[in-house]
């Protein structure tokens, strides 16, 4: 009897190369429109005997035989009767390579031991992986799922792979579990397709990506949902149309604990030791500070949309940090930014700036007793310098430190300009002491300014 004539090249992991796959089924007698003849299993033939398919993909199933490539599944298929008679659907190292599903595949609740391959399946039908356990490495890959998939507390114990896949109407990953690894770059959002991941989803030691989204529909939805985003990277994706509901960002170090991405750990250093390892996760890390500034700026535009301001200011510093540690900004621009940082947290915190216009006067007292003062009355002595400083601390008083804190308020912004001052009887001993106060006013004048723009970023952004 004749030989399917189905065979194919594809991709074998652990051969690592590419394998001559040669279908070993027998031929059915009617050949396909190509004028080839194939098996039960690879024929597209719409009237060929759905019975027969039936009981052969069941001996399969039973033997262990788990090599599905290029199957053309009927529409009619009845799933959910060959689990109840062989007991439920156990794979092991499964192979459903170029697999088309013409109806719903019924997959709920299976078992998939050692590595499974969906890549550049085509599912039709309904994608049904509800209660799925994937036990070892799952691979959906270019998979075009052109209706709906149900991942319903689908669990995947080590990676899986979504890379290049499209969807097409609705994808629900409610409750799902990756506990590895997983990898969603250059999906396809097409037409008006939802895609939903809600309630934790990642666990606290898996890692996944989200990347180069390049093809996102118009109307597309891609929704969060109380999900655990400490270990994503958003890295290339257009996550200004993603809907954030509630979701758990990494928090950063430092008493600001504020939000940000994990790509952003992977520009400070703190994480360079990950920079060593190899593998998808771990490519093209470095030197993408102006890539994570650009995701924050679409997060940033993202939640004020929906006027949650607070992350949205969390976002802002995310972007003018990665805009600091850049490598296009000049050596004053990074100094600029530095202290814009730890003035005001680059405008996002005013209370910051009214700590140092507070702080001030104070930070100056130092200063302006070891560069030099005097008391207009010669016989109280106050004056210091470098030869007598040791009996300048032994025979300072209370009362000249109340005194330098009122010289160096008065001559804070506030008092200089608003002509507020305090008569201390002390003046300048020398023009180091002019520096000082020079100093002083231009802190203070400094810290007064970032903290009326912070007020008015505050403000404006709320009004708006």
């Amino acid at each position: 009897m004749a030989k399917c004539e189905y065979k194919k090249e594809y991709w074998h992991s652990k051969e690592k190369g590419f394998v001559k796959y040669k279908c070993p089924h027998n031929s059915i007698k009617k050949p396909d429109d190509n004028g080839k003849k194939y098996c039960i299993f690879h024929s597209r033939q719409d009237n060929k005997k759905v019975n027969k398919f039936y009981k052969e993909f069941k001996k399969k199933c039973e033997s262990g035989d788990h090599e599905f490539i290029g199957f053309i599944f009927p529409k009619s298929l009845d799933f959910e009767n060959l689990r109840v008679e062989i007991g439920g659907f156990d794979f092991k190292n499964a192979n459903f390579w170029k697999a088309e599903f013409m109806g719903d595949a019924d997959l709920m609740r299976s078992s998939f031991f050692g590595k499974t391959d969906f890549r550049d399946v085509i599912f039709n039908g309904v994608a049904i992986f509800l209660g799925t356990v994937f036990y070892d490495n799952v691979n959906f890959n270019d998979a075009t799922f052109s209706d709906g998939a149900n991942f319903w507390g689908t669990i995947f114990i080590k990676n899986a792979y979504f890379g290049g896949a499209t969807f097409s109407r609705w994808v629900d990953f409610y409750d799902a579990k990756f506990f590895r690894e997983a990898y969603f770059g250059e999906i396809i959002l097409s037409k008006e397709v939802n895609v939903f991941f809600t309630k934790k989803i990642f666990e606290d030691k898996s890692k996944a990506i989200f990347s180069n989204f390049y093809k996102f529909g118009e109307k597309a939805n891609l929704t969060f949902d109380g999900v655990n985003l400490k270990n994503v990277r958003f890295n290339r994706a257009n996550v200004e149309k993603i809907n954030f509901k509630e979701v758990f960002w990494r928090k950063s170090r430092g008493f600001t604990r504020r939000n940000m991405l994990f790509d952003e750990s992977f520009q400070t250093g703190f994480f360079k030791r990950l920079l060593k390892k190899t593998g998808i996760f771990y490519k093209d890390k470095e030197n993408e500070h102006y890539e994570v500034q650009n995701i924050y700026n679409q997060l940033r535009l993202n939640y004020e949309k929906t006027g949650r301001y607070h992350e949205a200011g969390d976002f802002f510093v995310g972007a003018m940090e990665m805009r600091k540690k850049g490598t296009r900004e000049s050596i004053i621009t990074r100094l600029m930014l530095f202290f814009y940082k730890y003035i005001s947290l680059y405008g996002e915190q005013p209370i910051m700036a009214f700590l140092w216009i507070l702080l001030t006067p104070f930070l100056f007292i130092p200063l302006y007793l070891l560069s030099g003062l005097k008391y207009k009355d010669p016989s109280r002595p106050l004056e210091c310098n470098f030869f007598n400083i040791i009996d300048f601390i032994k025979n300072l008083n209370w009362e000249d430190i109340v005194n330098t804190f009122y010289f160096s308020l008065s001559n804070l912004a506030l008092g200089k300009y608003l002509s507020v001052s305090f008569d201390t009887g002390l003046v300048p001993l020398s023009n180091i002491t002019n520096f000082v106060i020079l100093l002083e006013n231009v802190c203070g004048l400094l810290f007064i300014t970032l903290f009326l723009l912070a007020m008015n970023r505050k403000f404006r952004r709320t009004k708006d």
